[in-house]
């Protein structure tokens, strides 16, 4: 098959470059997609990226490009294919919190491999077709819960077929609340909301519990080789919310992108949140214990910022926090970084 000076032959593309016959095994592209090329001339530009670290770039029409990624796709049916997820939300009908960290750019321009690296809220009643999607598209492999014992026992994961479950509880039950208490607890919480929640971002960051367990998560990328991971709390904000803050630090990606990564919870539980709301208003709460809730469900700049701020001010910087809290050394982190950027 020829796509503008492209072949695929034998499950490799064949091409010509500098006057010679160049080949690449399909198998080894990992990352390809098309955009319209700067020239204007109505054609397309088709970037590939493989798994040894290589970028080629290919001119050909816009009907080329797209019947050669889709020929592409058939030979090599794990290809993340496509730009423009740089974070955003899964196509998924039962996970509103659901992304793919792919394509996210870090500060020293490179991107994050797509279709690898998943954050969520809990899979509990996932839709069967959102276990098909995970399982065809994102050859979902592990799936790592920062949740309870008891939250586990009050809403268990569904098992996705060929994916591996770990429970790293980030907190013990006296710290979180959950659906089961979500009434009690906040008809009975007399507090301040937003010092509560900015207490509760600084024991993330700074309980020795928490650091150990986001250690260990940082151990299994690490370790992790094939397919997609997975890793979510309950809602996917707060817990597996600083999870994906640190990771992204560590990948090279700028704090406010990180900002604006944490903060995509607020757009995308929005909806749960209100009618968790309506749920209490309907109860009977009070207007003060729906403002409460209202402060604890939302994800808010200042909760991540606050715990970004107590690690500096306890270690000074990010990487003595990784060392001395995390336990991760600059091998294991620049390991990280050649493992998940492209």
């Amino acid at each position: 098959m020829d796509f503008g000076g492209l072949r695929i032959e034998g499950r490799k593309i064949q091409f010509v470059q500098e006057g010679k016959e160049r080949s690449i095994l399909c198998r080894d592209v990992v990352w390809a997609y098309q955009k319209a090329s700067e020239k204007e001339d109505g054609r397309s530009e088709v970037t590939l990226h493989t798994r040894l670290k290589e970028k080629y770039l290919f001119q050909m029409s816009k009907a080329q490009a797209q019947a050669f990624l889709e020929a592409l796709k058939n030979q090599n049916p794990r290809l993340a294919v496509g730009c423009s997820q740089d974070g955003g939300r899964l196509p998924l009908n039962s996970l509103e919190n659901a992304r793919d960290l792919g394509t996210m750019r870090t500060m020293e321009g490179k991107h994050i491999l797509p279709g690898r690296l998943l954050r969520s809220g809990d899979l509990y009643h996932i839709s069967y077709g959102d276990q098909n999607y995970l399982w065809k598209i994102y050859n979902l492999k592990k799936v790592i819960d920062f949740r309870t014992d008891r939250e586990r026992e009050e809403r268990p994961d569904t098992v996705i077929h060929g994916a591996e479950y770990t429970a790293l509880p980030i907190l013990d039950e006296k710290t979180v609340f959950w659906e089961e208490n979500m009434l009690g607890f906040f008809a009975h919480f007399q507090g301040d909301a937003e010092a509560y929640m900015l207490q509760f971002y600084e024991k993330l960051a700074l309980d020795r519990r928490a650091q150990k367990v986001y250690g260990d998560f940082f151990q299994l990328l690490k370790h992790h080789r094939e397919g997609a991971i997975l890793w979510h709390c309950g809602a996917g904000k707060d817990r597996a919310g600083v999870a994906t803050a640190l990771f992204l630090y560590i990948l090279g990606v700028s704090r406010q992108d990180i900002l604006e990564d944490y903060m995509r919870s607020e757009e995308f539980l929005r909806g749960d949140s209100q009618a968790v709301l309506r749920l209490l208003d309907n109860r009977g709460l009070p207007r003060r214990a729906l403002k409460n809730a209202e402060t604890m469900l939302a994800a808010r700049e200042l909760y991540i910022q606050h715990a970004f701020d107590k690690i500096m001010e306890k270690y000074k910087t990010m990487d003595k926090y990784m060392k001395r809290a995390i336990g991760l050394t600059a091998f294991d982190m620049n390991f990280l970084k050649d493992r998940y950027l492209l």
